[in-house]
């Protein structure tokens, strides 16, 4: 039986219009580091990632993390720990190589414009939802969603609000 990638992904009205002005090189927020998670909301958590180029991230609990969807839907890139030595096999929809290319370019803002219409054709819950639609064959018009754990799961309900 064939096993197809699933990845996180993000609401399209979490995604930004177009790529906002940016006024500093790194975000506020360092993961790990709790003394620079300032924000107490997400509008101006997310106004940190719009002014800013690159979005620090990391491997946490596993590889795929909502923060990097986050920083992408903002018109940041993400600025990532250790992302050339992923395995091929995960966050297999993620623009690994481009997000690579932009930390080591001279001009990163140079590649924002297509890594958010990346984002926008992608990475929402949308297209997740698309892809799974197409990936059965099926282009159904009402769907049965059943979830048997009422526990909260960043996979599941994501693609649900696609």
């Amino acid at each position: 039986m064939p096993v197809y990638p699933l990845s996180l992904s993000i609401p399209e009205a979490n995604v930004v219009k177009e790529v906002p002005t940016k006024t500093k090189q790194f975000a506020h927020v360092v993961p790990g580091d709790l003394s620079t998670y300032i924000f107490s909301d997400m509008e101006s958590y997310y106004a940190d990632y719009q002014t800013s180029v690159f979005g620090k991230t990391r491997r946490k609990g596993g590889y795929d993390c909502m923060r990097h969807y986050e920083i992408l839907g903002n018109g940041c890139i993400p600025w990532f720990e250790g992302l050339q030595t992923y395995p091929h096999t995960i966050m297999t929809n993620f623009p690994k190589q481009t997000v690579l290319d932009a930390m080591e370019s001279e001009t990163p803002e140079d590649y924002i414009p297509d890594l958010l219409e990346y984002t926008r054709g992608h990475l929402t819950t949308k297209a997740s939802a698309r892809y799974v639609c197409k990936t059965i064959h099926k282009e159904p018009r009402r769907i049965l969603f059943l979830g048997s754990d009422p526990a909260p799961d960043c996979t599941r309900d994501l693609l649900l609000s696609g």
